[in-house]
């Protein structure tokens, strides 16, 4: 039941709570974890930008109708937030699971908190289990089979995060640098430095300066960094010219961070996701 653009669920869909997330990552979440227990929308479509996404006003009803919304949460979903308190204002429930996973700072703002809290497959585990508990709560005869699918999917991610481990240790040169702030997460569980930013302190929104780009030139040089990581929702040419610019060969590498990959890209499942962005930053690095 993935997608709110669908014409309308069959009647044998209908059984069981209605629960919409934000994106597509806690959709899928929430879909291994829920099963059979009832039906889950995801309001932000698979490739666009959390960050500047606009709800419909059909959307937006649907939201006030969901037994239960799944967000981030952090001011990930910056045009959402007025829209998710009056759900709530409504008696709506709506449940922001990234306060709940300690969040960290962006590196380059201490003031700030960084929303991209599911990169991190550990956080997902325990995002995983806020949601069980939630969707326990709404659906207690499903408590049973909402735990089984959790104990079985937070054992997959565990295998997830030992081969990532693996794949990421022999690494020498841990310098990262991308195209929007999106990996502290990521980069804080495998031991992984972020050394620059293209686009500042954690919008997709801003467009950094000639000054942040010179910069971002020796940044590259004196690391030796060897590849740029770009965000599939946001457009890589600034993560190109950076690479244009700097005197040592730099691929430009994309990464799926704001959101899943497409059917056929190796990223639809959260799990793929993760497991493709180890690959391919094993594999730029190596």
């Amino acid at each position: 039941g993935m997608g709110l653009a669908g014409c309308g669920s069959s009647p044998s869909e209908s059984t069981g709570i209605n629960v919409i997330a934000t994106t597509p990552a806690l959709g899928d979440i929430a879909e291994n974890v829920l099963g059979a227990q009832g039906t889950i929308e995801v309001l932000i479509p698979v490739a666009a930008d959390p960050h500047s996404f606009q709800p419909s006003v059909r959307q937006a009803a649907a939201l006030r109708e969901a037994d239960l919304v799944i967000a981030n949460g952090l001011g990930l979903e910056a045009t959402l937030v007025d829209l998710l308190e009056t759900v709530v204002d409504d008696g709506g429930r709506v449940l922001e699971v990234g306060p709940l996973v300690d969040p960290i700072p962006f590196r380059d703002a201490p003031g700030t908190v960084d929303p991209h809290v599911w990169l991190d497959p550990i956080r997902g585990q325990r995002i995983a289990e806020i949601i069980a508990g939630e969707l326990s709560a709404l659906v207690p005869s499903g408590a049973d089979e909402i735990n089984s699918n959790l104990s079985e999917y937070v054992g997959n991610l565990e295998l997830l995060h030992a081969q990532i481990s693996d794949q990421l240790a022999p690494i020498q040169n841990r310098h990262l640098v991308t195209n929007h702030d999106a990996l502290g997460y990521f980069a804080t569980r495998y031991d992984l430095e972020i050394v620059g930013t293209i686009i500042p302190s954690g919008s997709t929104l801003n467009e950094p300066s000639a000054r942040d780009l010179a910069n971002l030139v020796d940044v590259v040089e004196q690391f030796e960094v060897s590849a740029i990581f770009a965000e599939s929702t946001s457009p890589a040419r600034l993560a190109t010219a950076l690479a244009d610019e700097a005197d040592r060969p730099v691929s430009v590498v994309e990464l799926y961070t704001g959101s899943l990959g497409p059917e056929g890209s190796g990223a639809q499942t959260y799990m793929d996701m993760l497991a493709l962005n180890a690959a391919r930053i094993a594999e730029a690095l190596s």
